[in-house]
């Protein structure tokens, strides 16, 4: 069965643009589902509405929001406008995508393009410049057409090229389509409802259709799945390719563990070189680890007293130095751990562009509290605060403010990993023996979770504290409760500030995963998603 990624992987990327197309292809994808438009001037490009929406700021600090219409801007004037920071901070700046940039890349890759039926809103004159152009892709681009018109028109203009259906089905409309077209050159499209689109009414995916389909020949297309049940039912129905957000990947590295969160020496708490931990990650079989020392900016800013920005760069060199003696035994990533860099947002812009690092982890070792000198708006770490002394009433308070931060950390920082969720409780277990419930907090928990799914961030699973506390960060229930709501990015880690802690419980962490219904773990390289099949 083939995948298709809607709008590239649309979970991980901003649709419709370069990273996302390019995502889609790293990933493995067998064809790329993409959306066109035409500017003014008759350029080609990835987009699936006709009306552009940017806000305009003004020198005195105002600003107004604008909408312009695709037809009455040229191409370049569609590159002033900003594709990716509506999807993370990351992709600020990503420009729009011509559509042949996309296509030699698919052809390139050898992976197939299927442009939606949207060309339907073209001039004649549009269109026929438009079909032009693709008979230079015959080989990559595939249309699709939305009734039997649509259909004839695509089938007389390209005698080689594969048309998809995605219309009305029944037999009368299969046995006009296929006088159109020969069967082998036609995949006939089928929605099929789930929770995730409520928009889809009537469940065309069924045994039916499937055999009226399959009788003349032609191939079933299912959209859009997103979870992996849905998949085997697909496959039960018969169905030769299936539509995904992104949620379901093609098998990629298979058994491959990823540690994307490692201290070395180059930590302010960690005293061991990066070869060290490698060679302590190759002995527990990880393949990929990323060093992320911390940096935490209510102890390392700017005038704080603290050269942070030395270490930085130091754990960035150890890092590759260490990819290069490991060699193929173990690929060490760079990558670096920013605490409360919302705290302040200067030095935190700073510390991004100081260094090209393949992972952005976010953390929050800190919460402004009245646990220390009795006010609140003190900043000190979890594994600082006596927690013995700490009534479950202060505990109850912190917790409140802990999540309120996270949120405006998921919410407002660049990262692409949102680090160890509720990790303060390891501290709390070891010094007060208190393992504290987090059910009361659940409401702020789905808020991150909605948030970080949306934008594409993944959820860490740290093994960190299970030696000696027995517990995961976060707890198991809310990685469950994740899942459920349609979470699927995770990574593992080990957060190794020593050898003996590198790679610590990843094969009965992954068995964890699996039996909750995640199918993969990623790692990040280059800010990039890349899946390892569980």
């Amino acid at each position: 069965m083939k995948l298709q990624a809607h709008r590239g992987v649309s979970t991980e990327y901003p649709e419709n643009t370069f990273p996302a197309v390019f995502g889609a292809i790293e990933q493995g994808y067998d064809v790329i589902e993409l959306d066109v438009g035409v500017t003014k001037d008759n350029v080609f490009v990835l987009l699936h509405d006709d009306t552009l929406n940017r806000t305009v700021r003004y020198a005195d600090g105002s600003q107004i929001a604008e909408k312009t219409e695709l037809s009455d801007v040229t191409y370049e004037e569609l590159l002033g406008y900003d594709f990716g920071v509506w999807f993370a901070p990351k992709f600020k700046g990503t420009p729009v995508c011509l559509l042949v940039e996309a296509l030699s890349a698919a052809r390139n890759a050898g992976v197939k393009v299927k442009i939606d039926n949207k060309y339907r809103r073209f001039t004649k004159e549009q269109k026929d410049i438009f079909f032009t152009m693709l008979r230079e892709w015959q080989d990559v681009a595939e249309l699709t057409a939305f009734d039997t018109d649509m259909v004839k028109e695509a089938a007389e203009a390209f005698k080689d090229m594969d048309i998809h259906y995605d219309g009305l089905v029944s037999k009368e409309i299969l046995d006009e389509i296929t006088q159109i077209i020969s069967p082998e050159r036609l995949t006939v499209w089928l929605p099929y409802q789930n929770k995730h689109t409520q928009w889809v009414k009537v469940d065309f995916a069924n045994k039916e259709n499937v055999r009226l389909i399959k009788d003349r020949g032609a191939k079933v297309g299912v959209w859009i799945l997103s979870e992996y049940d849905e998949l085997e039912k697909a496959k039960m129905l018969g169905a030769d390719i299936i539509e995904t957000h992104g949620q379901i990947k093609p098998v990629k590295n298979k058994g491959v563990f990823a540690d994307m969160h490692t201290h070395s020496r180059n930590s302010h708490d960690a005293k061991f070189p990066v070869m060290d931990i490698c060679k302590a990650e190759i002995e527990a079989g990880v393949k990929i680890m990323a060093v992320t020392d911390h940096c935490d900016s209510f102890l390392c800013r700017d005038n704080a007293g603290f050269d942070m920005y030395s270490n930085i760069v130091a754990s960035y060199k150890e890092a590759l130095a260490a990819n290069e003696e490991a060699g193929d035994k173990c690929e060490v990533l760079t990558g670096i751990e920013l605490g409360e860099g919302f705290w302040y947002p200067a030095y935190t812009k700073k510390v991004l562009g100081l260094m090209p690092y393949d992972v952005v982890i976010g953390s929050v070792h800190a919460v402004m509290c009245p646990l220390v000198e009795g006010k609140t708006g003190t900043k000190i770490a979890f594994s600082q605060i006596a927690w013995e002394n700490v009534s479950e009433e202060e505990i109850a308070d912190f917790f409140d403010r802990y999540f309120d931060d996270v949120l405006t950390c998921v919410q407002t920082q660049d990262i692409d990993i949102m680090a160890h969720l509720g990790c303060t409780k390891g501290y709390i277990v070891r010094k007060k023996a208190l393992n504290v419930d987090l059910h009361p907090y659940e409401d702020k928990i789905r808020k991150i979770f909605e948030v970080i799914i949306k934008r594409g961030i993944a959820m860490e699973v740290s093994t960190s504290p299970y030696a000696d506390t027995g517990l995961y960060y976060p707890d198991e229930w809310i990685i469950k409760m994740y899942r459920e709501m349609g979470g699927y990015l995770v990574t593992m880690s080990s957060d190794a500030h020593s050898p003996k802690k590198a790679g610590n419980r990843f094969a009965e962490t992954a068995e964890m995963l699996r039996e909750m219904g995640f199918k993969n773990i990623f790692y990040y390289k280059n800010r990039r998603s890349y899946q390892c099949t569980l």
